[in-house]
């Protein structure tokens, strides 16, 4: 999956994928699930770029997800960091959580680019998850 990579508390309890079985609007979908019955922590799906190209503009991150077993809980995650003062912005749908198994729904996550106010700095990057914990 390009540009996509592992990360989370606990990567290597995860592994990440192409399912050409389960497709969605004819197209195949990328996976993440646990590799391990009792994962420690979480892992994550991410991808991360320059935010500087969405100055003071409104970031929606959305994706059809489909969920089977989720126990704890999985969800879509944007956070918009700075370049010195870390997160300018985040969400990471704890508090709408996807849990157990559902068919497909559409989930987003909205984030602002807007300026810091206290010290003119620009948002660095912007980083794009799909998690489960």
């Amino acid at each position: 999956m390009k540009s996509w990579f592992m990360a989370g508390s606990d990567p290597q309890d995860y592994e990440l994928g192409i399912d050409a079985n389960t497709v969605h609007n004819g197209k195949n979908n990328g996976y993440l699930k646990a590799k391990v019955s009792e994962p420690r922590g979480f892992g994550t799906m991410m991808q991360m770029f320059k935010a500087n190209d969405y100055l003071n503009k409104r970031l929606r991150f959305s994706a059809f997800v489909k969920s089977e077993g989720i126990e704890a809980w999985a969800g879509l995650w944007m956070r918009i960091d700075g370049p010195h003062q870390g997160s300018l912005g985040f969400d990471n749908m704890q508090n709408r959580p996807i849990k157990g198994a559902t068919d497909w729904h559409k989930y987003e996550v909205v984030l602002e680019t807007a300026r810091t106010r206290l010290t003119g700095h620009e948002p660095h990057c912007c980083y794009l998850h799909l998690v489960q914990a």
